[in-house]
């Protein structure tokens, strides 16, 4: 489901999660799925989420279903739940079965990299038969003289519903800097959507890395793994320890 928020603070963290009544405070919240961002410059934010028809909560006693009517709600607040807004959630209840979840991951043959700075970055699409969170992990090297410079990647992405979905991954240097040339990618992909997995084991690929500015190479938004926090901002309220936590992997 697509979440929307208007009129909140520009540029602060928030936090988008399912919860079973409001106000959204951790206690009455699904802190299996949650998701934290920054919203734009004008108080903004659009995010792909997928609701859990059970979820628990520290308050719930066990298993909510949240196909009952009134059972749950989505949620936006910020992290000290000073300012927020939800809707009810509403399941299909004749809806059919969803399938198995397949999953696909591929990266383009050529990427490029900020000779400057050694920063790579690589795209790649996820092709997925229905809506499922997505994450991409591997290793970028590069064969310079007698040397074989390497970093690892992991990134989380989404396939909002079924089909292909592009994605960047930004590579940081390792023990070296990645310049133009050939590279050697190695990358694995699972996916999540609710109960179902799946998973697309290793693959080895090559990869021409071409020239790019760094103005260019922060273009296309890539999935940030891990990062959460408006730049300069000091987190404070009920969420700010749980952003903290999530920040603190990145």
């Amino acid at each position: 489901m697509l979440v929307q928020g208007v009129n909140f603070p520009p540029n602060v963290d928030v936090v988008v999660v399912q919860c079973t009544a409001s106000p959204p405070s951790p206690d009455n919240c699904d802190l299996n799925n949650v998701d934290f961002r920054i919203t734009d410059p004008a108080g903004q934010l659009n995010v792909f989420k997928i609701p859990s028809r059970h979820i628990t909560t520290f308050t719930s006693g066990g298993l909510v279903d949240c196909a009952q009517p009134g059972a749950c709600i989505m949620a936006i607040t910020t992290l000290d739940v000073a300012t927020f807004a939800n809707a009810p959630i509403k399941f299909t209840r004749r809806a059919p079965t969803p399938p198995p979840l397949e999953l696909k991951a591929a990266i383009a043959n050529s990427g490029t990299v900020v000779e400057s700075t050694g920063v790579a970055t690589l795209r790649g699409t996820a092709t997925c038969n229905r809506a499922a969170f997505v994450v991409v992990q591997g290793e970028l090297s590069q064969i310079y003289k007698r040397f074989i410079f390497r970093s690892q990647f992991s990134i989380e992405t989404t396939c909002p519903d079924a089909g292909s979905w592009p994605y960047s991954i930004r590579v940081e240097p390792g023990n070296g800097t990645f310049a133009r040339g050939e590279a050697t990618v190695r990358f694995a992909a699972n996916g999540r959507a609710n109960t179902s997995t799946a998973q697309q084991p290793e693959r080895t690929k090559l990869v021409q890395l071409v020239a790019s500015s760094a103005a260019a190479a922060g273009a296309g938004g890539s999935a940030a793994a891990c990062t959460v926090g408006a730049p300069g901002a000091a987190r404070s309220g009920p969420w700010a320890a749980y952003a903290s936590a999530r920040a603190a992997c990145s």
